[in-house]
């Protein structure tokens, strides 16, 4: 993954507008959530790494707009994780018993 904060900022940007396409898309599945959630993990280990680094003031204001996104990322990921387990509980729920009087 790129090692700049400007490069980590644009995949989390991207990261968020996956996640937004699936929404639209009314893509609810587990599968698609584990894929979003692996691409999250690896952001976040990208950040573990940017923290690690010096990075001058200018750099360093980069770095906190990254983790900011970052925070967006999981907010968004959180959201899309409720919307997959609201879809697959009404797919999930029994029918209804039909009363008999």
């Amino acid at each position: 993954m790129n090692s700049s904060p400007r490069g980590g900022r644009s995949c989390l940007s991207h990261a968020g507008l996956h996640i937004d396409r699936e929404i639209a898309k009314k893509k609810f599945t587990f599968g698609e959530l584990e894929e979003e959630e692996q691409s999250l993990e690896r952001l976040q280990r990208w950040m573990v790494d940017l923290d690690r680094r010096q990075f001058t003031d200018v750099a360093e204001t980069e770095a906190a707009a990254a983790r900011e996104a970052l925070n967006g990322s999981v907010a968004a990921l959180n959201n899309y994780a409720g919307l997959v387990y609201d879809a697959t509980r009404i797919a999930s729920d029994p029918m209804p018993e039909v009363d008999n009087a």
